[in-house]
């Protein structure tokens, strides 16, 4: 939220922005604070070329304890942050944001523009204006930071370095770890032995490297191990802490003791502030994670800022959707109608989610330097491209409402609306599409093996919208009485109605009515011939009253039965239809079983 969380709570809490060496500090501590209860804790890379930070953004998993109900994780994480308040996200995700003092012993914010966000701080921070655009979309690596040493063959999930390699390459450690992607210093004490956490790289980032698969912690895996408690803290009294935790039984039961009451925080439920509080806080929001495959992907996800909005809007038309849970392929007819039901889960491993797009992995496990490196690395997507007659008034026009509401509260999205695809317009970038929704479809059906399934999904959408067609249509062929209050004729009526589904769509036994649905009613792929469908009910209309009549008649019933006999089917009136192109057949499982 941009550090705006606590500007809305009763009363509100200042939490001005942090410049970089306040945020790089007080993530260290954040980190170093929650080390105790989690054995994995990592931060997403910043967005691009950011001098100031409106919160810190803190990813857990791996918890040490048996209580993992959303309350008790929560409140164990407000203790150990020693927390003035706290906002709950609604939901099932474990996640909230906590106002921290700010520590008296860094820089105090001076005067701050209360609007600000990070997104508009990284525009006035890019430090490449937009200029010419290599029509390759190829741009230099940033010379300022250290560069990947890491293999450059991605299998899965790529991370930062694992501890293993992290001591092959520095025999010996420095006093001061550092973490992962973010330039994040932890600062060891003397008496902190043991510490399981890993070597820095010598610049002060770690590189990237592959996930080869096996249990492979982040830097800041603690691999089930505590940190020994240093003598002395600035942050907290580390000892009076944990013996605070064991006290409230945070592992088994939600804290009822009256620190745990004093310090419960806000919730949105909001959990009330009592006090006003005075003074400067930080914004510290803490995801949990039921394990660590999910934390990493959570991690990946919320990388680079706005990333996933643009990278999101480009990928979009052409039928695919990230978000926190993987790479989705949508069947449009579908997605007419159902949104949630139209998705096909096709990875949620980060790097075959980058390969598959068309950008690279290892330009994406390192910081960009500004916001125009950024935009230049989302243009090699192989789907992005700008038409020549293209106008952002014309894209927010027919824009999701949740674009529109991002381009007011995220600068970078505007930029990216407003200067970048007009300029790639004027140069005469990017102005063809390279490939189509159907090929984007066929790639996915080669890559992930999905095309069993979407077929599946598409034809059992197909065939209950067919099935509510048919409905309707017998409907109409047995109207209402004219007289609502004859309960005989309405009775009737639901028994005809009844009676015809039953025979075309759920082809019963000849037994029961009589009637037998022919085969030319389906298609080789178990769906309708609608048409066929619709001659053949208004054919056998008086044949379905004709049959509920002796069903229902006593008198008729102790007559001779009729032989059953098939329906006419209506071939003289419709001409064969073909199968749809690109639909296997399944000739013995129709969709929905009948």
């Amino acid at each position: 939220m941009g550090g705006k969380a606590f500007s809305r709570s009763v009363p509100p809490l200042e939490t001005p922005r942090m410049p970089k060496e306040v945020y790089l500090e007080v993530k260290n501590k954040v980190v170093r604070a929650l080390s105790p209860a989690f054995g994995w804790i990592d931060s997403p890379l910043d967005g691009p070329g950011k001098k100031d930070f409106g919160d810190i953004d803190i990813i857990v998993s791996g918890l040490n304890g048996g209580d993992m109900r959303k309350e008790s994780v929560l409140t164990l994480v407000n203790q150990l942050l020693e927390a003035e308040a706290r906002i709950t996200e609604p939901g099932s995700a474990v996640s909230a944001h906590f106002a921290i003092p700010w520590p008296k012993d860094l820089p105090q914010p001076g005067i701050h523009d209360p609007l600000q966000d990070d997104a508009s701080n990284a525009l006035k921070s890019s430090a490449t204006p937009l200029g010419a655009i290599a029509s390759t979309g190829t741009s230099s690596d940033d010379l300022s930071r250290p560069q990947s040493r890491a293999q450059e063959t991605f299998e899965s999930n790529a991370e930062p370095l694992t501890l293993k390699q992290l001591r092959d390459k520095e025999k010996e450690l420095p006093q001061h770890v550092v973490a992962s992607q973010n330039e994040l210093a932890m600062d060891f004490m003397e008496n902190s032995p043991g510490s399981q956490l890993g070597t820095p790289s010598p610049h002060g980032t770690f590189s990237p490297s592959p996930d080869s698969g096996t249990d492979k912690r982040s830097s800041w895996s603690i691999k089930g191990k505590k940190l020994s408690i240093p003598h002395s803290r600035k942050f907290s009294s580390f000892a009076n802490l944990v013996s605070k935790i064991g006290q409230s039984g945070w592992n088994s039961a939600d804290s009822s003791d009256d620190e745990g009451k004093k310090k419960k925080g806000t919730s949105s439920t909001s959990d009330s502030i009592t006090d006003r509080k005075s003074g400067f806080f930080i914004q510290v929001d803490v995801h949990y994670c039921a394990t660590v495959k999910q934390a990493k992907y959570l991690r990946f996800h919320q990388a680079h800022g706005d990333m996933w909005q643009l990278l999101g809007s480009v990928i979009r038309p052409f039928g695919l959707t990230v978000d926190n849970v993987g790479l989705w392929i949508r069947i449009p007819e579908v997605e007419l109608v159902n949104k949630k039901r139209a998705k096909i889960l096709l990875t949620s491993v980060p790097n075959q989610i980058l390969d598959f797009i068309g950008v690279s992995p290892t330009e994406y496990w390192r910081p960009f330097a500004d916001v125009d490196t950024m935009f230049r690395y989302i243009s090699k997507c192989y789907m992005f491209h700008v038409p020549s007659d293209y106008a952002a008034d014309n894209e927010l026009a027919s824009a999701k409402s949740n674009d529109r509401q991002r381009l007011a509260k995220r600068p970078v999205y505007g930029q990216w609306i407003h200067e970048f695809k007009p300029l790639c317009r004027s140069q005469g970038l990017f102005s063809k599409a390279l490939t189509t929704r159907e090929d984007v479809r066929n790639k996915a059906f080669e890559t992930f093996k999905i095309e069993t399934e979407y077929h599946l999904r598409l034809r059992e959408f197909l065939f209950e919208k067919q099935k509510n067609e048919i409905i309707k249509e017998i409907r109409n062929i047995f109207p209402a009485p004219a007289q609502p209050t004859n309960k005989k004729a309405v009775q009737m009526r639901t028994l005809h109605i009844k009676a015809m589904k039953e025979i075309i769509i759920e082809r019963v036994e000849a037994s029961r009515y009589n009637i037998v649905a022919p085969k030319g009613l389906r298609l080789p792929n178990g769906l309708f011939n609608m048409d066929r469908v619709r001659a053949f009910a208004r054919t056998i209309a008086n044949d379905v009253v004709a049959a509920v009549e002796r069903r229902n008649n006593p008198r008729a019933r102790g007559g001779p039965v009729p032989q059953a006999r098939p329906g006419r089917d209506a071939r003289a009136i419709t001409p064969e239809i073909p199968l749809p192109r690109g639909s296997p057949a399944i000739r013995d499982r129709p969709p929905g079983g009948a």
